[in-house]
């Protein structure tokens, strides 16, 4: 089964390996024609994004940027030959993202270079890497991660109410209200210790200070990811500005 578009856990890769079926992770982009690394059935690394394809050169520039040069890479926008110039330069393609070589043959795709977050105390930190190491929580189904020109990183958190259900229950709240499971003290102190669980080996600046529970997931309906799924950072944040702030408010 071929998968892209977005950095998978390790420990994903892994349970999908264990039950006999093949995740074939690999990079690409619509300016490279796809594929530009994945593996074989016979060969797998959890760590990397697969083998460098045949014919395709790979070279990490400023701020670890992965480029790219070959015959599949684009010849450019339709239309648009500024934006064209902006990422084709010298025949290599900038992808925008931040990654590295192995043994000048596996790739590894780290984050978007433009998601990174920079703390006011000038620590760059990979939100996509706290995102995909809390999200493994069961009881965690959604979270974004904020902290850009901030003392200290935040979450907004959506819960798996799912599986909160029994927590509920145990507390005595109707397990189908929201507002009143996200509202509670008790089920709050629980997030938070699932949270401190999942991240006991971030560094100090990467852990989550302060997070609010939300009842609404974000989805394409409500405008908060695109059409491939990926969270529109900027309006997530425009949407529960009020939140985010008392957040660091109330420091």
């Amino acid at each position: 089964m071929p998968c892209a578009g977005a950095a998978i856990s390790s420990t994903l890769l892994k349970f999908f390996h264990a039950t006999g079926t093949f995740i074939n992770y690999g990079y690409g982009a619509t300016e490279t024609t796809a594929t530009v690394s994945c593996f074989k059935s016979d060969t797998y690394n959890f760590d990397y994004c697969g083998s460098i394809m045949p014919e395709v050169f790979i070279e990490i520039g400023d701020q670890n940027e992965i480029l790219i040069k070959g015959k599949t890479i684009f010849k450019g926008y339709f239309n648009k030959p500024n934006e064209t110039e902006s990422v084709l330069k010298d025949g290599w393609y900038y992808s925008g993202d931040e990654g590295f070589v192995v043994d000048n043959e596996y790739l590894a795709m780290t984050e978007r270079i433009k998601d990174l977050i920079k703390t006011s105390g000038g620590k760059y930190i990979s939100p996509q890497k706290i995102e995909l190491l809390l999200g493994q929580d069961k009881f965690i189904e959604q979270l974004v991660v904020i902290g850009d020109n901030r003392k200290y990183i935040i979450a907004l958190i959506v819960p798996s109410f799912a599986n909160l259900k029994e927590l509920a229950i145990k507390l005595g709240i109707d397990p189908e209200n929201k507002e009143l499971i996200i509202s509670n003290d008790e089920v709050k102190q629980f997030i938070q210790e699932r949270i401190d669980l999942c991240q006991m080996e971030l560094a100090p600046y990467e852990k989550i200070i302060k997070f609010s529970l939300l009842t609404e997931p974000f989805s394409i309906e409500n405008k908060t990811m695109t059409n491939s799924l990926k969270v529109r950072r900027k309006v997530v944040e425009h949407k529960y500005n009020t939140l985010v702030e008392e957040m660091y408010l109330s420091a």
